[in-house]
């Protein structure tokens, strides 16, 4: 695995965009369209094996990462905090539904009084 890593030039603890930085220089670099040695073909296809190796494992670990993280109840689908009562837009939620005075049949702040 280390010598995928140096292959690329960057150290194993690169972020994602740190190595996709690093083979897109040395794919532009050693490109066969554009370098013109005896051994670029060779060379820009170790690094292309190199690339995908590092990002499957990259992916693979930020994957198992995910999977072992807790799920329930606490978030929505968008993986926000569900708060419900105790969220601070409820009290608009609760004057637009007129929870408040549920259970009470008093339509007298209904009527038009222009009519």
């Amino acid at each position: 695995m280390a010598d995928h890593y140096r292959m690329l030039r960057i150290h194993p603890g690169a972020s994602e965009k740190e190595v996709k930085k690093a083979f897109r220089k040395l794919a532009l670099q050693y490109h066969p369209d554009v370098c013109k040695g005896s051994n670029c073909g060779v060379q820009f296809h170790r690094i292309n094996e190199a690339y995908d190796i590092v990002m499957s494992n990259l992916r693979q670990a930020e994957e198992e990462q995910e999977q072992w993280q807790p799920q329930g109840w606490s978030e929505d689908v968008d993986g926000n905090p569900m708060s419900g009562m105790y969220d601070p837009s409820w009290d608009l939620w609760e004057e637009w539904m007129g929870w408040e005075g549920a259970g009470t049949r008093d339509y007298s702040s209904h009527i038009n009084p222009y009519i």
